[in-house]
């Protein structure tokens, strides 16, 4: 689960009266679907289709990673450079949503067995991923895959970036 910080936007939507934090595992199936991205009460959905955004790590596109086309962060300036660029660069807010790692690793399966386990690092492997990203990508990182995009910007919060 992943606390929350409803955008301006957000007046009633399954996030504010389902609590403060995001249940992916109910997304497993569909994250485009999620309230999370929801337009109108969420966050915004994916980026406008730019196939030179490639997920890290997995390799592969997806129909987003340009700009964010709706929702609160639309219009979005971004001041700041890409990939641990931090020199002046005017430019949108970018999403890249894929619904693989999503489907692979949010199962409520997947929580429920990586909460079984008895040891932290059996539950850590679990949750973070055994370090071979293209094969275990693990809950956690998952999470970074499926939602792409300007994903080395530390001071946007989830999910407006990975």
């Amino acid at each position: 689960m992943l606390p929350l910080r409803p955008p301006p936007a957000c007046e009633a939507s399954d996030i504010r009266n389902g609590g403060r934090y995001w249940d992916q595992k109910r997304d497993h199936d569909d994250i485009f679907a999620s309230p999370v991205f929801d337009s109108e009460f969420g966050f915004g959905g994916n980026g406008a289709h730019d196939p030179t955004a490639v997920i890290p790590f997995i390799n592969i596109t997806a129909d987003g990673g340009g700009c964010i086309q709706d929702g609160p962060f639309r219009d979005l300036t971004i001041h700041l450079g890409s990939n641990n660029d931090s020199s002046y660069n005017e430019r949108c807010l970018k999403r890249n949503i894929i619904q693989l790692p999503v489907s692979r690793w949010w199962a409520a399966e997947t929580e429920e067995a990586t909460l079984a386990h008895p040891t932290y690092e059996l539950f850590a492997e679990l949750l973070e991923g055994n370090g071979n990203f293209s094969l275990d990508l693990g809950m956690h990182n998952a999470g970074h895959m499926a939602v792409a995009g300007d994903v080395s910007s530390p001071p946007l919060p989830p999910p407006l970036v990975s």
